[in-house]
Protein backbone atom coordinates (compact mmCIF):
# COMPACT_ATOMS: atom_id res chain seq x y z
CA UNK A 1 0.00 0.00 0.00
CA UNK A 2 1.33 3.43 -0.98
CA UNK A 3 1.95 5.77 1.95
CA UNK A 4 0.30 9.18 2.26
CA UNK A 5 3.70 10.85 1.92
CA UNK A 6 4.35 9.09 -1.38
CA UNK A 7 0.83 9.87 -2.66
CA UNK A 8 1.37 13.53 -1.80
CA UNK A 9 4.67 13.58 -3.67
CA UNK A 10 3.11 11.92 -6.73
CA UNK A 11 0.08 14.22 -6.71
CA UNK A 12 2.27 17.33 -6.50
CA UNK A 13 4.43 16.06 -9.36
CA UNK A 14 1.41 15.29 -11.56
CA UNK A 15 -0.20 18.67 -10.87
CA UNK A 16 3.07 20.49 -11.53
CA UNK A 17 3.44 18.71 -14.88
CA UNK A 18 -0.15 19.52 -15.85
CA UNK A 19 -0.33 23.18 -14.77
CA UNK A 20 3.27 24.38 -15.01
CA UNK A 21 3.85 27.80 -13.46
CA UNK A 22 0.26 28.07 -12.16
CA UNK A 23 0.91 25.28 -9.65
CA UNK A 24 2.68 27.72 -7.27
CA UNK A 25 -0.73 28.81 -5.92
CA UNK A 26 -1.92 25.28 -5.05
CA UNK A 27 -1.29 23.02 -2.09
CA UNK A 28 -1.84 19.29 -1.63
CA UNK A 29 -2.46 17.43 1.62
CA UNK A 30 -3.06 13.66 1.84
CA UNK A 31 -4.51 11.70 4.75
CA UNK A 32 -5.72 8.09 4.56
CA UNK A 33 -5.28 8.18 0.74
CA UNK A 34 -7.66 11.18 0.43
CA UNK A 35 -6.14 14.28 -1.15
CA UNK A 36 -7.25 17.79 -0.23
CA UNK A 37 -6.52 20.38 -2.92
CA UNK A 38 -6.46 24.02 -1.81
CA UNK A 39 -5.31 27.39 -3.11
CA UNK A 40 -6.57 29.25 -6.17
CA UNK A 41 -6.40 29.14 -9.97
CA UNK A 42 -7.25 31.61 -12.73
CA UNK A 43 -9.67 29.34 -14.64
CA UNK A 44 -12.24 26.75 -13.63
CA UNK A 45 -10.73 24.33 -16.13
CA UNK A 46 -7.42 24.52 -14.23
CA UNK A 47 -9.18 23.28 -11.09
CA UNK A 48 -10.47 20.34 -13.14
CA UNK A 49 -6.97 19.70 -14.50
CA UNK A 50 -5.53 19.66 -10.97
CA UNK A 51 -8.17 17.21 -9.81
CA UNK A 52 -7.56 14.92 -12.79
CA UNK A 53 -3.79 15.02 -12.14
CA UNK A 54 -4.31 14.08 -8.48
CA UNK A 55 -6.52 11.15 -9.49
CA UNK A 56 -3.80 9.99 -11.84
CA UNK A 57 -1.38 9.93 -8.88
CA UNK A 58 -3.38 7.12 -7.30
CA UNK A 59 -5.30 8.76 -4.44
CA UNK A 60 -8.54 7.07 -3.35
CA UNK A 61 -10.52 10.26 -2.81
CA UNK A 62 -10.30 14.01 -3.43
CA UNK A 63 -11.63 17.07 -1.61
CA UNK A 64 -11.37 19.89 -4.15
CA UNK A 65 -11.27 23.18 -2.23
CA UNK A 66 -9.56 25.15 -4.98
CA UNK A 67 -10.90 28.68 -5.43
CA UNK A 68 -11.27 30.20 -8.90
CA UNK A 69 -10.02 33.81 -8.99
CA UNK A 70 -10.65 35.13 -12.47
CA UNK A 71 -8.36 37.82 -13.92
CA UNK A 72 -10.16 41.06 -14.66
CA UNK A 73 -10.04 40.46 -18.43
CA UNK A 74 -11.73 37.05 -18.07
CA UNK A 75 -14.66 38.15 -15.93
CA UNK A 76 -18.16 37.89 -17.37
CA UNK A 77 -21.61 38.65 -16.11
CA UNK A 78 -23.97 35.76 -15.43
CA UNK A 79 -26.13 36.52 -18.51
CA UNK A 80 -23.02 36.52 -20.72
CA UNK A 81 -21.98 33.11 -19.40
CA UNK A 82 -25.49 31.73 -19.93
CA UNK A 83 -25.59 32.98 -23.53
CA UNK A 84 -22.11 31.60 -24.21
CA UNK A 85 -23.13 28.19 -22.80
CA UNK A 86 -26.21 27.96 -25.03
CA UNK A 87 -24.19 29.01 -28.06
CA UNK A 88 -21.50 26.40 -27.32
CA UNK A 89 -24.07 23.61 -26.91
CA UNK A 90 -25.74 24.54 -30.19
CA UNK A 91 -22.43 24.80 -32.03
CA UNK A 92 -21.35 21.28 -31.03
CA UNK A 93 -24.61 19.88 -32.44
CA UNK A 94 -25.00 17.11 -29.85
CA UNK A 95 -28.72 16.91 -30.46
CA UNK A 96 -29.55 17.94 -26.89
CA UNK A 97 -29.41 21.76 -26.88
CA UNK A 98 -33.20 22.18 -27.12
CA UNK A 99 -33.75 19.87 -24.13
CA UNK A 100 -31.33 21.66 -21.81
CA UNK A 101 -31.69 24.68 -19.57
CA UNK A 102 -28.75 26.68 -18.23
CA UNK A 103 -28.76 28.65 -14.97
CA UNK A 104 -25.90 30.86 -13.80
CA UNK A 105 -25.44 32.44 -10.38
CA UNK A 106 -22.25 34.18 -9.27
CA UNK A 107 -20.33 32.55 -12.14
CA UNK A 108 -21.44 28.98 -11.30
CA UNK A 109 -23.20 27.32 -14.24
CA UNK A 110 -25.89 24.69 -13.61
CA UNK A 111 -26.98 22.41 -16.44
CA UNK A 112 -30.58 21.19 -16.19
CA UNK A 113 -32.90 19.25 -18.45
CA UNK A 114 -32.63 15.76 -19.87
CA UNK A 115 -30.79 13.70 -22.46
CA UNK A 116 -31.55 10.34 -23.99
CA UNK A 117 -28.26 8.79 -22.90
CA UNK A 118 -25.42 9.12 -20.42
CA UNK A 119 -22.96 9.83 -23.27
CA UNK A 120 -24.93 12.93 -24.22
CA UNK A 121 -24.95 14.07 -20.58
CA UNK A 122 -21.16 13.75 -20.36
CA UNK A 123 -20.68 15.43 -23.74
CA UNK A 124 -22.79 18.45 -22.74
CA UNK A 125 -20.71 18.98 -19.60
CA UNK A 126 -17.46 18.80 -21.53
CA UNK A 127 -18.67 21.41 -24.02
CA UNK A 128 -19.29 24.11 -21.40
CA UNK A 129 -16.49 23.32 -18.96
CA UNK A 130 -13.98 25.62 -20.65
CA UNK A 131 -16.21 28.69 -20.95
CA UNK A 132 -14.51 31.98 -20.23
CA UNK A 133 -15.60 33.50 -16.93
CA UNK A 134 -16.82 30.23 -15.42
CA UNK A 135 -16.20 29.73 -11.69
CA UNK A 136 -17.96 26.42 -11.18
CA UNK A 137 -20.13 23.80 -12.90
CA UNK A 138 -23.01 21.66 -11.62
CA UNK A 139 -24.42 18.96 -13.89
CA UNK A 140 -28.05 18.17 -13.00
CA UNK A 141 -29.00 16.73 -16.39
CA UNK A 142 -31.31 13.72 -16.11
CA UNK A 143 -30.92 10.70 -18.37
CA UNK A 144 -34.29 9.70 -19.80
CA UNK A 145 -34.00 6.97 -22.45
CA UNK A 146 -36.63 7.23 -25.21
CA UNK A 147 -39.58 4.90 -25.05
CA UNK A 148 -39.24 1.91 -27.38
CA UNK A 149 -41.13 2.39 -30.60
CA UNK A 150 -43.93 -0.08 -31.41
CA UNK A 151 -42.92 -2.94 -33.64
CA UNK A 152 -43.46 -2.16 -37.28
CA UNK A 153 -45.51 -4.59 -39.37
CA UNK A 154 -43.64 -6.95 -41.62
CA UNK A 155 -42.87 -5.33 -44.98
CA UNK A 156 -44.81 -6.54 -47.99
CA UNK A 157 -42.76 -8.20 -50.73
CA UNK A 158 -41.73 -5.87 -53.52
CA UNK A 159 -40.27 -6.36 -56.92
CA UNK A 160 -36.45 -6.38 -57.00
CA UNK A 161 -34.92 -2.95 -57.32
CA UNK A 162 -32.40 -1.98 -59.89
CA UNK A 163 -28.80 -2.31 -58.83
CA UNK A 164 -27.41 0.88 -57.31
CA UNK A 165 -23.89 2.19 -57.54
CA UNK A 166 -21.41 1.17 -54.87
CA UNK A 167 -21.07 4.77 -53.62
CA UNK A 168 -24.44 6.04 -52.47
CA UNK A 169 -25.35 9.63 -53.24
CA UNK A 170 -26.11 10.17 -49.55
CA UNK A 171 -22.48 9.55 -48.61
CA UNK A 172 -20.91 13.05 -48.62
CA UNK A 173 -17.36 11.84 -48.30
CA UNK A 174 -16.78 8.30 -49.62
CA UNK A 175 -13.42 6.70 -48.96
CA UNK A 176 -10.98 7.23 -51.80
CA UNK A 177 -8.41 4.75 -50.49
CA UNK A 178 -7.84 2.30 -47.66
CA UNK A 179 -4.50 1.27 -46.25
CA UNK A 180 -3.49 -1.42 -43.78
CA UNK A 181 -1.00 0.18 -41.43
CA UNK A 182 0.89 -0.88 -38.34
CA UNK A 183 1.09 1.72 -35.58
CA UNK A 184 2.49 2.28 -32.13
CA UNK A 185 -0.24 3.72 -29.92
CA UNK A 186 -0.03 5.56 -26.60
CA UNK A 187 -1.97 8.00 -24.42
CA UNK A 188 -0.48 11.29 -23.21
CA UNK A 189 -2.03 13.32 -20.41
CA UNK A 190 -0.56 16.82 -20.79
CA UNK A 191 0.60 19.32 -23.39
CA UNK A 192 4.15 19.02 -22.08
CA UNK A 193 4.05 15.25 -22.50
CA UNK A 194 2.73 15.60 -26.05
CA UNK A 195 5.40 18.15 -26.96
CA UNK A 196 8.15 15.97 -25.47
CA UNK A 197 6.88 12.91 -27.35
CA UNK A 198 6.73 14.72 -30.70
CA UNK A 199 10.18 16.23 -30.15
CA UNK A 200 11.75 12.86 -29.31
CA UNK A 201 10.07 11.06 -32.20
CA UNK A 202 11.06 13.63 -34.82
CA UNK A 203 14.59 13.91 -33.40
CA UNK A 204 14.99 10.15 -33.86
CA UNK A 205 13.90 10.20 -37.50
CA UNK A 206 10.12 9.83 -37.37
CA UNK A 207 8.41 11.92 -40.04
CA UNK A 208 5.69 14.25 -38.70
CA UNK A 209 3.30 12.93 -41.36
CA UNK A 210 3.51 9.53 -39.67
CA UNK A 211 2.19 10.98 -36.38
CA UNK A 212 -1.52 11.60 -35.89
CA UNK A 213 -3.90 12.23 -33.00
CA UNK A 214 -7.30 10.79 -32.19
CA UNK A 215 -10.19 13.08 -33.04
CA UNK A 216 -11.99 15.22 -30.51
CA UNK A 217 -14.49 13.84 -28.03
CA UNK A 218 -17.32 15.36 -30.07
CA UNK A 219 -15.98 13.88 -33.33
CA UNK A 220 -15.87 10.40 -31.81
CA UNK A 221 -19.36 10.84 -30.38
CA UNK A 222 -20.82 11.96 -33.73
CA UNK A 223 -19.14 9.28 -35.83
CA UNK A 224 -19.13 6.23 -33.54
CA UNK A 225 -21.96 7.19 -31.15
CA UNK A 226 -19.66 6.23 -28.29
CA UNK A 227 -18.56 8.00 -25.13
CA UNK A 228 -15.40 6.87 -23.39
CA UNK A 229 -13.88 7.40 -19.98
CA UNK A 230 -10.40 6.69 -21.32
CA UNK A 231 -9.66 7.40 -25.01
CA UNK A 232 -7.78 4.12 -25.43
CA UNK A 233 -11.16 2.37 -25.16
CA UNK A 234 -11.86 3.36 -28.78
CA UNK A 235 -8.32 3.89 -30.12
CA UNK A 236 -8.18 0.50 -31.85
CA UNK A 237 -11.48 0.88 -33.73
CA UNK A 238 -10.92 1.19 -37.51
CA UNK A 239 -13.29 4.14 -37.99
CA UNK A 240 -12.17 6.25 -35.03
CA UNK A 241 -11.82 9.88 -36.20
CA UNK A 242 -8.33 11.33 -36.42
CA UNK A 243 -6.80 14.79 -36.64
CA UNK A 244 -3.50 16.08 -37.88
CA UNK A 245 -0.67 16.73 -35.46
CA UNK A 246 -0.72 20.42 -34.48
CA UNK A 247 1.60 21.61 -31.71
CA UNK A 248 1.73 25.02 -30.03
CA UNK A 249 4.40 26.26 -32.42
CA UNK A 250 2.53 25.24 -35.56
CA UNK A 251 0.16 28.23 -35.57
CA UNK A 252 3.11 30.62 -35.79
CA UNK A 253 5.03 28.39 -38.18
CA UNK A 254 2.06 28.04 -40.52
CA UNK A 255 1.66 31.81 -40.75
CA UNK A 256 5.33 32.24 -41.61
CA UNK A 257 5.21 29.37 -44.12
CA UNK A 258 2.14 30.61 -45.97
CA UNK A 259 3.37 34.21 -45.85
CA UNK A 260 6.71 33.19 -47.35
CA UNK A 261 5.01 31.08 -50.00
CA UNK A 262 2.72 33.89 -51.05
CA UNK A 263 5.66 36.24 -51.45
CA UNK A 264 7.11 34.11 -54.23
CA UNK A 265 6.41 35.48 -57.69
CA UNK A 266 4.25 32.60 -58.83
CA UNK A 267 2.22 32.05 -55.68
CA UNK A 268 1.65 35.68 -54.83
CA UNK A 269 0.81 36.44 -58.42
CA UNK A 270 -1.80 33.69 -58.35
CA UNK A 271 -3.19 35.04 -55.08
CA UNK A 272 -3.94 38.50 -56.42
CA UNK A 273 -6.80 37.37 -58.72
CA UNK A 274 -8.48 35.83 -55.66
CA UNK A 275 -8.57 39.28 -54.08
CA UNK A 276 -9.73 40.86 -57.33
CA UNK A 277 -12.58 38.36 -57.74
CA UNK A 278 -14.79 40.05 -55.16
CA UNK A 279 -17.01 38.33 -52.61
CA UNK A 280 -16.82 38.04 -48.84
CA UNK A 281 -13.26 36.77 -48.81
CA UNK A 282 -11.97 39.59 -50.98
CA UNK A 283 -13.90 42.17 -48.95
CA UNK A 284 -12.32 40.91 -45.73
CA UNK A 285 -8.85 41.11 -47.21
CA UNK A 286 -9.36 44.48 -48.85
CA UNK A 287 -10.73 46.01 -45.67
CA UNK A 288 -7.86 44.70 -43.55
CA UNK A 289 -4.81 45.24 -45.68
CA UNK A 290 -3.30 47.27 -48.43
CA UNK A 291 -0.24 47.14 -50.63
CA UNK A 292 2.44 44.74 -49.45
CA UNK A 293 0.40 43.68 -46.38
CA UNK A 294 -2.01 41.70 -48.59
CA UNK A 295 0.20 38.61 -48.41
CA UNK A 296 0.18 38.70 -44.62
CA UNK A 297 -3.61 39.02 -44.45
CA UNK A 298 -4.11 36.20 -46.92
CA UNK A 299 -1.67 34.09 -44.92
CA UNK A 300 -3.70 34.61 -41.75
CA UNK A 301 -6.93 33.66 -43.54
CA UNK A 302 -5.39 30.49 -44.96
CA UNK A 303 -3.87 29.67 -41.56
CA UNK A 304 -7.30 29.93 -39.93
CA UNK A 305 -8.71 27.63 -42.58
CA UNK A 306 -6.01 25.02 -41.97
CA UNK A 307 -5.74 25.38 -38.18
CA UNK A 308 -9.09 25.91 -36.47
CA UNK A 309 -8.66 28.46 -33.65
CA UNK A 310 -10.79 26.21 -31.42
CA UNK A 311 -8.47 23.21 -31.89
CA UNK A 312 -6.09 24.34 -29.13
CA UNK A 313 -8.90 24.55 -26.57
CA UNK A 314 -10.32 21.19 -27.65
CA UNK A 315 -6.86 19.63 -27.49
CA UNK A 316 -6.34 20.86 -23.94
CA UNK A 317 -9.80 19.66 -22.95
CA UNK A 318 -9.08 16.16 -24.28
CA UNK A 319 -5.74 16.08 -22.46
CA UNK A 320 -7.47 17.09 -19.24
CA UNK A 321 -10.37 14.64 -19.59
CA UNK A 322 -8.58 11.32 -19.75
CA UNK A 323 -5.73 11.90 -22.15
CA UNK A 324 -5.09 12.03 -25.88
CA UNK A 325 -4.25 9.08 -28.14
CA UNK A 326 -1.16 9.44 -30.33
CA UNK A 327 -0.66 7.15 -33.35
CA UNK A 328 2.79 6.61 -34.89
CA UNK A 329 2.88 4.73 -38.19
CA UNK A 330 5.77 2.27 -38.49
CA UNK A 331 7.18 0.26 -41.38
CA UNK A 332 10.01 -1.77 -39.85
CA UNK A 333 10.72 -3.63 -36.62
CA UNK A 334 13.47 -1.12 -35.81
CA UNK A 335 11.01 1.79 -36.13
CA UNK A 336 8.55 -0.10 -33.93
CA UNK A 337 11.12 -0.72 -31.18
CA UNK A 338 12.25 2.91 -31.35
CA UNK A 339 8.71 4.32 -31.09
CA UNK A 340 7.79 1.97 -28.24
CA UNK A 341 10.90 2.97 -26.31
CA UNK A 342 10.31 6.71 -26.77
CA UNK A 343 6.63 6.55 -25.79
CA UNK A 344 7.41 4.66 -22.60
CA UNK A 345 10.28 6.98 -21.67
CA UNK A 346 8.14 10.15 -21.93
CA UNK A 347 5.48 8.54 -19.71
CA UNK A 348 2.71 7.66 -22.19
CA UNK A 349 0.09 5.21 -20.92
CA UNK A 350 -1.21 1.98 -22.46
CA UNK A 351 1.57 1.85 -25.06
CA UNK A 352 0.94 -0.94 -27.56
CA UNK A 353 1.05 -1.88 -31.24
CA UNK A 354 -1.91 -2.50 -33.51
CA UNK A 355 -2.67 -3.05 -37.18
CA UNK A 356 -5.63 -1.20 -38.57
CA UNK A 357 -7.28 -0.33 -41.88
CA UNK A 358 -7.19 3.44 -42.26
CA UNK A 359 -9.50 4.89 -44.91
CA UNK A 360 -8.70 8.28 -46.42
CA UNK A 361 -11.44 10.61 -47.61
CA UNK A 362 -11.37 13.85 -49.53
CA UNK A 363 -11.50 15.85 -46.30
CA UNK A 364 -8.32 14.09 -45.13
CA UNK A 365 -6.26 15.40 -48.05
CA UNK A 366 -3.69 18.14 -47.31
CA UNK A 367 -5.11 21.69 -47.47
CA UNK A 368 -8.62 20.39 -48.25
CA UNK A 369 -9.93 22.97 -45.79
CA UNK A 370 -8.53 25.76 -47.96
CA UNK A 371 -10.71 24.74 -50.94
CA UNK A 372 -13.35 27.44 -50.25
CA UNK A 373 -10.71 30.04 -51.05
CA UNK A 374 -10.81 29.01 -54.68
CA UNK A 375 -14.51 28.24 -55.07
CA UNK A 376 -15.36 31.68 -56.38
CA UNK A 377 -15.08 32.05 -60.10
CA UNK A 378 -12.10 34.08 -61.16
CA UNK A 379 -12.69 36.93 -63.62
CA UNK A 380 -11.82 36.06 -67.18
CA UNK A 381 -9.03 38.10 -68.65
CA UNK A 382 -10.15 40.55 -71.34
CA UNK A 383 -8.16 40.65 -74.53
CA UNK A 384 -7.79 43.58 -76.90
CA UNK A 385 -7.60 43.18 -80.59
Amino acid sequence: MISDVELKRRAEAEIAAALGDDVCDLAVAVKDAVATLSGFVKRYSDACIAEHAARKAGVRGIANEIEVRLPLVDRRSDPEIARAALKALEAEDLGVAERLFVRVKHGVLTLEGSTESAPQRVAAERVVRRLKGLKGLINQIRVEPPKPAPEAPAPTPRAPEEARSFVEASDPAPAISALRVREVVGVVDSQEELDALVNELTTHGVDRTDISLMGTFSAVFHKLKKVYRRPDEVADLPDVPRRSLVTRDDVFASTALVFGTLLTVGSFGAALPVVASGGALATAIAAAVGGGAAAGALARIIRDKVINPRDAARLEDDLMSGGLVVFVRIDTSAEEANALKIMREVGADNVHVHEIDVGRRRDDLPLSAVQPLFDEALPRAETTR
